[in-house]
């Protein structure tokens, strides 16, 4: 994840399942309720946020990329961080990739 003007981008080596998500821009989208920042791809299809619950009084262990909003159970990827003022720029992520 590395900073874009006012938002982030997705890049580095994917799995094939995932390939389609290099690149993808992320620009600011408001707080969730634990008070960390979410994320909207600009396609509007994935949410980069701090969890995984997201509810006031919660704190989180990973930064989340999901088609759904503070769903701990649904994901495509995740890297393990307890800052919850953004997404580590340069860390492993683990992704799920099953389906290559």
């Amino acid at each position: 994840v590395s900073a874009v003007e006012s938002g982030l981008r997705l890049s580095g080596d994917l799995c094939e399942g995932q390939a389609a998500l290099n690149d993808t821009k992320f620009a600011p989208h408001g707080a969730a309720g634990n008070g960390a920042p979410v994320f909207l791809s600009e396609e509007g299809d994935l949410y980069l946020y701090h969890g995984p619950k997201c509810e006031a009084g919660h704190s989180g262990i990973r930064w989340y990329l999901s088609p759904t909003l503070c769903n701990p159970g649904y994901y495509l990827a995740y890297a393990v961080s307890e800052d919850p003022t953004r997404p580590p720029a340069s860390d492993k992520w683990y992704m799920d990739c099953r389906n290559d």
